[in-house]
């Protein structure tokens, strides 16, 4: 996309008392100019309009609505009365001036001298001569600048831009419909995650302290907030409402949330979709949540002056952030946001989002040069699969998977050795609710983005007023945190498999139980990790890994052959040892790096808490490891909670773990020496909470082309593997 440039308008508005104001032009291209007037609107007229214009989410408003009509008027009325004189001379002068250089033409509004006009909702600016309303067009944007000592210049980042969304809802306000508004925020974001242009996190609870401890971990480019807002008169801030750890309200003021948001330096944007988080004092223009976070160090806030319907703000998300990936400067970028909602047919509701701004040029992020992200379009899913088509990617590398999703990535690379691939395509995440059927949820893994992050690839979603619900039905049905989606699964995934079990090697005798609570033994000797098992005489019980917890819906039901697993485990104070037996009749695994959860391979998701929350948090972690990757090689990939329904890999492990794998004809074994350090334990746990699973790759072929798992067995039957409340137990049987 052509980096747009812009020339500024800037007007400054002065209160002279007595409903008097005076407008002066301070830079513009032809010139300042200066004019007195008067508000055209009496106190209770513009009280009138606001009520009609921001009732709260009654969806979509067609064409040529009586509120479009309203909208028109006050425009026009507005702009008659501020844009006179020598004011409109200049303002339409410029406009040819910035025509002439190709160049757009960025009115800068400073209301600090003018306080009570604040609130009024000049985003509804109406040009009679050229009919139309001015910010609807991304030549002549509308912001509300704020001039301060301190620049805010660029922020050189390498894709994908992250994105943090906090999403809150304590039990002690209204309740609001904000986990179906963050799912489909998230699902219209997808083709941007798939594109490895952004990546989406949500905090694992709506805390001020869950966000300090995330901004200090992996701290993100732009603040996503959706809840309950307001003005705290006595306070003399806006204030967000956010939660304690009793889920309870908490009031958060501007001022409170800018001190957290600005110590990272990485935060260039937040987005407030909250009710009145652009109200401010009509005493103190600063006074404002979105005031005092850019007073604070942000360098853009965007604010709803009225609450948005669902439509509205996804469209408007998803063409905002998609944008600002491109790297258009972020009026610019709101500007085809505004026109994305008034787009969809919906024409009014693009006046709703206000942008606090104190950044010079409006450029948040200095991106290395890349092709715009893929236009939103409605995908065809591929027969069962709602996946969208796998743009063929240049690997240079033997992996047979055709990637799941648009991804820009050229990688990963196939590395001889085990390690985490730097950057796979960005990872579908399951959407978690509403969902139809228990998901399929083998999460195998989450798989990065160029940078670091996962991020929930989910379903492409440009469909969004066509295809809403049925689109997030049949989202709901799989997805699991890999890059290649695997289909929905038709199979529930508390059904046993029956077959007969391996057995261990060194320990033919060991009773084989069945449950979610496992246990890790004192080790007895030594054990060689060589993949040959015979080393695990002193086990008194095994785990059967036998619970269906996703089965591929392209492949044949064959019930009775697909391959599970017997587990054991040991401890020492430096290390967790696992073995795995798996009865297999086909091994297939032609993937490297973070990518070999797609093939016949071994998981284990592990929490360091006994209590983990609903979404995987940073205190879950996810280490899947196969005996022989696509090059012929033992490998491994650590995955690291988000916050939201999947891990994703950002970095290598602290100490990487020891494996050795066996193939032979009908099954094959992995050992295993972890640290503790890779569940980010100090040694053996009395209790946290886990799940272990075999991954079965048949090399068969799916509808979409590729070859995928088969099926994922657990050791908990009702396991859902993106969801941590679900998993069993794991124990250090300390007193054996």
């Amino acid at each position: 996309m052509n980096q747009r440039t812009y020339r500024d308008f800037d007007l400054a508005i002065e209160d002279l008392g007595q409903g008097h104001y005076r407008a002066r032009v301070l830079d513009a291209p032809a010139g300042q100019a200066r004019v007195d007037f008067d508000m055209p609107f009496s106190p209770l007229e513009l009280e009138n309009f606001l009520l009609k214009i921001g009732r709260p989410r009654t969806g979509v408003r067609r064409l040529e609505s009586p509120e479009a009509e309203t909208a028109r008027a006050f425009g026009e009325r507005l702009f008659n009365a501020v844009f006179t004189g020598e004011v409109g001379t200049s303002f339409w002068r410029s406009i040819d001036a910035t025509e002439q250089q190709q160049s757009g033409l960025r009115v800068r509004l400073r209301l600090h001298d003018a306080p009570n006009l604040v609130n009024v909702p000049w985003e509804y600016l109406y040009l009679p001569t050229v009919n139309r309303h001015l910010v609807l067009s991304t030549w002549t944007p509308l912001v509300r600048f704020t001039d301060l000592p301190v620049g805010a210049p660029p922020l050189r980042v390498e894709p994908p831009l992250r994105l943090l969304a906090m999403v809150s809802s304590p039990t002690d306000y209204p309740e609001l419909d904000t986990e179906a508004e963050w799912a489909k925020l998230d699902t219209a974001l997808d083709p941007l995650e798939n594109a490895g242009l952004v990546t989406v996190d949500r905090l694992p609870n709506a805390s001020l302290h869950a966000l300090q401890q995330v901004l200090r971990r992996r701290p993100p480019h732009i603040f996503h907030f959706i809840g309950h807002g307001g003005f705290d008169e006595q306070a003399g801030d806006g204030v967000l409402v956010m939660e304690t750890d009793q889920k309870r309200a908490r009031h958060v003021t501007g001022r409170e949330l800018g001190t957290i948001l600005q110590d990272p330096r990485t935060v260039r944007l937040a987005v407030l979709n909250a009710c009145e988080g652009a109200r401010t004092s009509m005493t103190d223009p600063m006074a404002g949540a979105a005031q005092s976070l850019v007073a604070q160090g942000i360098p853009a806030v965007i604010a709803m002056q009225f609450e948005i319907s669902d439509l509205a703000a996804i469209a408007f998300a998803a063409e905002l952030y998609g944008a600002v990936a491109d790297g258009l400067p972020i009026d610019g970028s709101l500007a085809e946001a505004r026109r994305a909602v008034f787009g969809s047919g919906n024409d009014i509701e693009w006046g709703t989002p206000t942008l606090y701004l104190r950044s010079e040029s409006g450029v948040l992020f200095d991106l290395p040069p890349t092709s715009a992200h893929p236009v939103p379009v409605v995908e065809p899913p591929p027969e069962v699969t709602p996946v969208p088509e796998p743009e063929p990617e240049p690997e240079p590398e033997p992996e047979p998977q055709p990637e799941p999703e648009p991804v820009p990535e050229p990688e990963p690379e196939p590395e001889p050795e085990p390690v985490p691939e730097p950057e796979p395509e960005p990872e579908p995440v399951p959407e978690p609710e509403p969902e139809p059927v228990p998901e399929p949820e083998p999460e195998p893994v989450p798989e990065p983005v160029p940078e670091q992050e996962p991020v929930r690839g989910r379903l492409g979603w440009v469909a969004l007023v066509v295809a809403g619900v049925v689109a997030l039905a049949i989202f709901a049905v799989l997805r699991f945190t890999g890059g290649d989606e695997p289909t929905d699964a038709t199979t529930p995934p508390d059904t046993d498999i029956e077959v007969t079990e391996p057995t261990i090697p060194g320990a033919p005798e060991v009773e084989v139980v069945d449950r979610a609570e496992v246990f890790a033994v004192p080790v007895d000797g030594d054990i060689t990790i060589d993949g040959a098992g015979d080393d695990w005489g002193f086990l008194d019980e095994a785990y059967s890994l036998i619970h269906e917890s996703y089965r591929e819906a392209n492949i044949d039901q064959r019930r009775g052959e697909d391959s599970p697993g017997l587990l054991g485990l040991a401890f020492d104070d430096e290390h967790l040892y696992l073995l795995v037996v798996v009865e297999d009749d086909v091994y297939s695994n032609d993937n490297v790096g973070n990518q070999i959860w797609r093939g016949d391979a071994v998981d284990i998701h592990l929490s360091n808490v006994a209590d983990p929350p609903f979404s995987p948090s940073p205190t879950e972690i996810q280490l899947t490891m196969t005996p022989r990757d696509a090059q012929g090689v033992p490998a491994f990939a650590w995955f690291v909670g988000t916050g939201a329904d999947n891990f994703q890999d950002t970095s290598e492990p602290p100490e990487p773990p020891l494996i050795a794998g066996n193939v032979e004809d009908g099954a094959w074994i992995l050992e295993a020496k972890m640290p503790w350090s890779l569940f980010q334990l100090d040694g053996p746990p009395l209790e946290v909470a886990a799940v272990f699973s075999v991954f079965d790759n048949d090399g068969e072929v799916m509808s979409s082309g590729r070859s995928a798992q088969t099926v994922v067995l657990s050791n908990a039957a009702d396991a859902i593997l993106k969801r941590p409340q679900t998993w069993g137990t794991f124990s250090a049987d300390v007193d054996d």
